[in-house]
């Protein structure tokens, strides 16, 4: 068996099977292979463990331990049975045909992400989650089985659901769920850190959670051009330049600003990027700042 201190890249090789290894040291990555199975993949990875884009029915063979992120992306995958038992970084089985979690690890250091798949039930999902935990395009009627605490944004936006009976207690960023057939926000996590977006559901109209109004509110655009109105504007910080690349980016908790008709008649782009920009300190060369019209009064808290 190989025993490898650094990386091994056997990435787009054409291979149809791994050969016989032991411990890769740093990071392994196999991805855009023709691989039916991961036997022969190293027991245990330092780093990242990067198996995506193959043709994967299964994770038996897969290491017992990651340090860094774990992906099984994009293959054909309808369990997680064989994944890693801890997972240092963050893990992500998108766009495959899973109807289950069980499986997955137990913990995540970082995102867990299981978007695009055809799961009815989150039973299984891990139980604590340090980033973001993403569930988005898939089937579900229920948040059973979500873990209580997401260190990022929890999203699960475009299923079935009915409730958010299940969903974490505490989100530390965003909280992503509209698109699906929510009646009421019962079972709303009793902390959010950023926004909370539910339009696209039959909620009765003027429902809010904690002051967002939640019935009528896109999802935040990136924008340059916002009604020159005067009236208040739900901004943040999009931090582009210390995001991974190509996203999940980071962004600051969200602030109000209130601006006045004279302002606003003559750049009203440039007076919240200015007014925004003076609050947090922003480096304008590194920052995005996106902005949305509230209206001209804030609608109080009713939930």
């Amino acid at each position: 068996k190989w025993n490898v201190p650094g990386d091994l890249y056997l990435s787009g090789l054409g291979l149809t099977q791994l050969p016989p290894m032991g411990v890769v040291g740093g990071n392994f990555f196999c991805h855009y292979n023709q691989l039916t199975s991961l036997a022969g993949a190293p027991k245990k990875v330092g780093g990242y463990f990067s198996c995506y884009s193959n043709r994967l029915t299964s994770l038996a063979g897969a290491p017992k331990k990651v340090g860094g992120y774990f992906s099984c992306s994009y293959n054909q995958l309808t369990s997680l049975a064989g994944a890693p038992n801890e997972v240092g970084g963050g893990f992500y089985c998108d766009g495959n045909q899973l109807t289950s979690l069980e499986g997955a690890p137990n913990e995540v250091g970082e995102s867990f992400s299981c978007s695009y798949n055809q799961l009815t039930s989150l039973e299984g999902a891990p139980k604590r989650v340090g980033g973001g935990f993403y569930c988005n395009g898939n089937q579900l009627t229920s948040l059973a089985g979500a873990p209580e605490k997401v260190g990022g944004n929890f999203n699960c936006h475009n299923n079935q659901l009915a409730s958010l009976e299940g969903a974490p207690k505490e989100v530390g960023g965003g909280f992503y769920c509209y698109s699906n057939q929510l009646t009421s926000l019962k079972g709303a996590p009793k902390e959010v850190g950023g926004g909370f977006w539910c339009y696209d559901n039959p909620l009765p109209r003027g429902t809010t959670y904690k002051g967002w109004l939640a019935g009528q509110q896109a999802p935040l655009p990136p924008t340059t051009t916002p009604p020159e109105e005067e009236g208040f504007y739900w901004v943040r910080e999009v931090d582009r330049a210390n995001s991974p690349y190509g996203g999940p980016y980071k962004y600051s908790k969200p602030k109000i600003v209130f601006v006045s008709a004279s302002d606003a008649a003559t750049n009203c782009g440039q007076y919240i990027r200015n007014t925004f920009g003076k609050l947090l300190r922003l480096e304008p060369s590194q920052k995005q700042i996106d902005y949305l019209f509230l209206g001209k009064k804030l609608v109080p808290p009713e939930y």
